[in-house]
């Protein structure tokens, strides 16, 4: 699911840390990730290296406030201007069932 808003651009010597949060998207048995797989493609744009803008592995967090991992993070960089890319976490919960968030980050110029 489309998480309704995409992440602020980032430039190609920028390497940050993303995340989302899926504590909305847990059903009422639901209660922590136990694990997270995310995914990086072009939606518009050229970039022959995609799959090298993920940076070492993804994680689980607690938010402020939860008692339970309900979101996960992944480093992100390098990313070319001028190409708009989707970014999507594929979870597993408690339950054993599968819930996706994804967005986009759009490469700009460095600033």
């Amino acid at each position: 699911m489309y998480v309704g808003r995409d992440f602020y651009p980032a430039g190609p010597d920028e390497s940050l840390v993303y995340a989302f949060d899926f504590v909305n998207d847990l059903g009422k048995s639901e209660t922590k990730l136990i694990r997270a797989v995310w995914s990086i493609s072009v939606s518009q744009g050229v970039d022959d290296l995609v799959a090298h803008r993920l940076q070492g592995a993804p994680f689980l967090f607690t938010p402020d406030g939860a008692s339970q991992p309900t979101a996960t993070m992944q480093r992100i960089g390098g990313l070319q201007p001028g190409v708009m890319y989707c970014v999507k976490a594929t979870v597993v919960v408690d339950d054993s069932d599968q819930k996706t968030l994804w967005s986009h980050i759009y490469g700009e110029a460095e600033r």
